[in-house]
């Protein structure tokens, strides 16, 4: 029974490994199945979020994405702004309508959303002052239901994006600073172009960084090619792919066609300007995208499920190399034991006198081989010392079957030799003894 036990023992503890790398497995694979993306919002939870810029602030015309979700199909969105009034975030809802009308966000018309959501992109007003405002909306079927937005927009600056320069009538080459204010705080981007004369596209000079104050200083280097009329513009970036420019500024320079004619001076080393900034890359430069990220996640995911594979094949090999018996156990088979062997008991008599035959017994004449022959010393004792004895008949008498030994004894077959005998006790001097005739 123990062995069985430790038996079981064994297996378990070898099992173990393999129950492990199969559950690293079904990790593995679970990893690569789709992740749900949370519920849908349905018609009857419309909501409204702030798409771009990501920390929903800036100064006035700022660049602004909203979408809205879980809207009913084919219904008239009516959007506008609002500041946090009568304990709600747009106001009462009682007069909705009128506050939409009042506050209507610049070129953007009724929404209808397809299938449930719909999107809108616009500049924030220059008219509304500093502070916190909510962009609501309400289906024109039931216009006292306002949805307000996630977060607030918070509104810094009443300025307008400005640009300014040192220079407005430089040459062809000539180097320029630029300065800028009002634009979206904390070292936000900003692209410096020069375009013609009211165009918000044209060639990039370099890019700046916009500080806490919404400002920034950038030098430029005019190129070349072009001169006369034209337009010093900074747009600043967008946070999401597709919104338009937060905030865009411009000013006006006339370019000599002429270069710059240096005036002869004492030559010295140069000094490295510590205000100047290292040119970054284009505006078009592209970032991982989502399927570039997916596909190296994909990437990891086989690799490991390689690995998993690996270890449950190791796994494997390894537990049966450990259950397969030592070399040479399996011809060590022991013997079967002997059969015990039961003593001989004298012979029955059965009921009617008769000597009855049992299985395994012997016969009376193998008996009498087993006997020793016995005599009586000088002393009167007995001893088993060998003694010449006279061949004699067999004392036996032949029953009517002609066969010797005992009446009934229940031998059969043809008559045996008699065995030679030795004396009898009648044979000793006047001295009898119970013997095997009176069997």
């Amino acid at each position: 029974m123990r062995a069985h036990a430790s038996g079981i023992e064994r297996l378990l503890v070898r099992s173990l490994p393999l129950a492990l790398a199969l559950g690293l497995l079904g990790a593995a694979l679970s990893g690569l199945a789709p992740t749900s993306r949370g519920p849908v919002a349905r018609a009857d939870n419309p909501s409204i979020r702030i798409v771009s810029p990501a920390s929903a602030s800036g100064p006035v015309q700022t660049g602004i994405e909203i979408v809205g979700a879980g809207w009913t199909a084919g219904d008239m969105v009516q959007v506008f702004y609002n500041k946090f009034a009568d304990n709600q975030p747009c106001g009462d809802p009682n007069n909705a309508q009128a506050l939409a009308d009042a506050h209507p966000l610049p070129g953007v018309s009724i929404q209808i959303p397809n299938p449930d959501t719909w999107k809108v992109d616009f500049q924030w007003p220059s008219d509304t002052g500093i502070g916190q405002f909510y962009i609501c909306a309400f289906d024109k079927n039931t216009p006292t239901q306002v949805t307000p937005s996630n977060q607030p927009f918070n509104v810094l600056s009443t300025s307008l994006p400005s640009l300014s320069v040192d220079n407005s009538f430089p040459h062809v080459g000539e180097q320029i600073t630029v300065n800028g204010q009002g634009f979206l705080p904390g070292n936000q981007t900003v692209d410096l172009l020069l375009a013609q004369p009211g165009q918000q596209t044209g060639t990039k000079l370099t890019t700046a960084r916009v500080g806490n104050d919404g400002s920034f200083s950038q030098k430029i280097t005019l190129p070349q090619s072009q001169s006369g009329q034209l337009d010093v513009v900074a747009v600043s970036r967008s946070s999401v792919g597709g919104a338009i420019p937060p905030l865009i500024a411009s000013q006006a320079i006339t370019v000599d066609p002429t270069p710059l004619t240096p005036t002869p001076g004492p030559t010295s080393t140069p000094t490295p300007d510590p205000t100047a900034s290292t040119p970054t890359g284009s505006t078009t430069g592209t970032s991982p995208t989502t399927s570039s990220k997916s596909g190296l996640l994909l990437t990891a995911l086989v690799l490991l499920l390689a690995l998993v594979i690996l270890a449950i094949f190791g796994v494997l090999i390894w537990y049966v190399l450990g259950t397969r018996p030592p070399a040479g156990a399996g011809s060590a088979v022991p013997p079967p034991s002997a059969p015990r062997s039961r003593g001989m008991g004298p012979p029955r008599r059965g009921q009617s006198g008769g000597w009855r035959s049992e299985p395994g017994r012997q016969s009376d004449d193998e008996w009498e081989s087993l006997q020793g022959p016995w005599e009586e010393d000088e002393q009167g004792g007995w001893s088993d010392l060998p003694t010449q004895w006279s061949n004699e008949a067999n004392p036996w008498p032949q029953d009517q079957r002609g066969q010797s030994g005992p009446a009934d004894y229940g031998n059969s077959g043809a008559q045996r030799p008699a065995p030679p005998r030795g004396p009898t006790r009648d044979d000793w001097q006047g001295r009898a003894r119970p013997g095997q005739d009176d069997w």
